[in-house]
């Protein structure tokens, strides 16, 4: 990205003052600040960078607002950079305090281990109807908020992985975990037992009268869908559990030397020695711009002003109540608490 020497601040403020603060588009915006326009993850990225320098606002169609011109450029922040060399450094540890060379686990176990989330968020959100009448929370925004955080947090444990993966301390895949009934033993679904769950869930759709599964485990079916492929499995294949997760296989051998040179080339960079408490402050921080950032977005989208019938979830996200809401699942679910290893 071009830096603050290179961007024609002056020029875009002569325009404002001729033309005012509302720019034709993205191009033109880049035309007075004389840099080159970009395309795709680019130009987001590029647009990420700029709000160091420019406080824009979404206008009408394809136009910008420029609601400030920053005196002085905001600091780069390293947040990003930290927070991913924590997660790996997290996850690191947790392999080598578990002893083993392989490893069937969810994503959200994992999450959980590293500080992400705490030890209530998988159990509210198996019970979310539960939750949000005993806290008076408006079903919808729970629903909101697990999806967005579920996609956010899961992305960051899946970068973790992947960096771990080409430092040559684990490989893993993503399939379907099965829990053996009489053994209780962890393994990857064989090819047939992966039809059987499949038609065992087709079944119960069409049973229940729901098109996807994430829409029964969300209503008011979930404990029977849920009962019912438990006991069919077990009788078919002798599973007793099945769920998406990783195989992960792990080089024991050499992974405390490895961790070691990545926490010092961490500490180049943190002050903080704390990484769980640093990593959840993150992670509250921003899941909370990110609600804050949801409820504008459509506060401020013209279709939410009778273009079209708002979405439930839209309804939440406009709601007075939204962001309080949101505060309160982040206290109960995220916030720190101590971690089970």
């Amino acid at each position: 990205m071009e830096g603050w020497t290179t961007l024609n601040i002056e020029k875009l403020k002569n325009k404002i003052n001729e033309d005012g603060n509302e720019l034709k588009s993205y191009r033109d915006l880049c035309n007075a600040l004389e840099i080159k326009p970009k395309g795709g993850n680019q130009k987001k990225a590029q647009l990420k960078e700029l709000e160091r320098y420019i406080k824009l606002s979404k206008g009408k169609g394809y136009r910008l607002i420029v609601d400030e011109i920053y005196d002085t450029p905001k600091p780069e922040s390293k947040k990003s950079s930290v927070y991913g060399g924590i997660v790996q450094i997290l996850l690191t540890d947790f392999f080598i305090k578990a002893g083993v060379e392989k490893m069937y686990i969810t994503k959200s176990y994992l999450m959980q281990q590293v500080n992400l989330i705490n030890k209530n968020y998988r159990k509210n959100k198996k019970n979310a109807k539960e939750y949000s009448i005993s806290n008076s929370i408006n079903e919808h925004t729970l629903h909101d908020f697990f999806d967005t955080t579920d996609s956010t947090l899961g992305g960051v444990i899946e970068t973790a992985l992947k960096a771990l993966q080409n430092k040559a301390i684990i490989l893993f895949t993503e399939d379907h975990i099965v829990r053996q009934s009489e053994t209780s033993v962890y393994r990857m679904a064989t090819d047939s037992e992966r039809r059987v769950i499949l038609k065992t869930r087709d079944k119960l759709l069409k049973k229940y009268g729901y098109s996807s599964i994430r829409k029964i485990l969300f209503s008011e079916h979930q404990h029977q869908y849920k009962k019912e492929t438990s006991e069919i499995l077990k009788e078919e294949i002798g599973v007793s559990n099945v769920f998406k997760g990783y195989n992960i296989d792990i080089l024991q051998d050499s992974i405390t030397e490895k961790q070691s040179k990545m926490i010092l080339k961490l500490l180049s960079m943190s002050e903080s020695e704390e990484y769980k408490e640093e990593l959840n402050e993150i992670v509250i921080d921003r899941l909370l711009n990110n609600a804050y950032n949801r409820h504008e977005k459509v506060k401020m989208d013209k279709v939410a002003f009778g273009k079209r019938t708002l979405s439930k979830k839209e309804e939440a996200r406009r709601s007075n109540e939204y962001i309080d809401e949101i505060k309160i699942i982040i206290n109960d679910n995220i916030k720190n608490t101590d971690v089970d290893h």
